[in-house]
């Protein structure tokens, strides 16, 4: 199995990050549910790719209902899914109200087993828009030259990270979005 990255020079409104170059995982491609539904039947299932695809949809409608009754989300040896809230911290515990929530995210903490997995990933490259093949990948080296960059390259997670997301998805057409 294998990640996706490439470097990216930083241009954001934080000074200290500002035409820094770092390395960010990519997805090369969005799966529709749809897709997901297909592939899973695919897979020697007894069930069509209608079923999968109906099985999917009621276990996305009760995730959220489970969420809800403020239960965590439990996807067997993938991780967890829950809600969490950032709120804005009060010096008088009277203050700290609802008013005080900024945003409700729904967070994703990997399982134990898939903690282990990504250690044992693959990073390829992808290549920049300079007429190379869109994937490269060797073994071996720092990774300035296309080459791994090693087992502790990371967190490959929406909650870690320098840069705070996954960046972006690879676009054939013009390159990288």
């Amino acid at each position: 199995m294998s990640i996706f990255i490439r470097k990216q020079k930083m241009e954001s409104g934080i000074e200290a990050m500002n035409g820094k170059t770092v390395v960010k995982s990519i997805s090369l491609k969005k799966m529709s549910l749809s897709e997901m539904a297909s592939h899973i039947s695919s897979h020697g299932s007894p069930y069509t790719r209608d079923v999968v695809y109906g099985v999917l949809l009621a276990f996305m409608d009760c995730a959220k209902e489970q969420m809800a009754e403020g239960k965590r989300v439990e996807l067997g040896d993938i991780g967890t899914l829950r809600y969490v809230v950032k709120a804005k911290a009060q010096a008088d515990e009277s203050k700290a109200t609802i008013g005080s929530i900024k945003s409700v995210r729904v967070a994703f903490t990997p399982s134990l087993n898939m903690q282990e997995e990504k250690s044992k990933m693959e990073y390829k490259w992808v290549a920049e828009l300079q007429g190379k093949s869109k994937h490269s990948s060797t073994t071996g080296g720092d990774g300035s030259d296309g080459g791994s960059t090693g087992s502790d390259g990371g967190s490959t997670g929406g909650d870690g990270g320098s840069t705070g997301d996954d960046g972006g998805e690879y676009n054939e057409k013009d390159g990288i979005d």
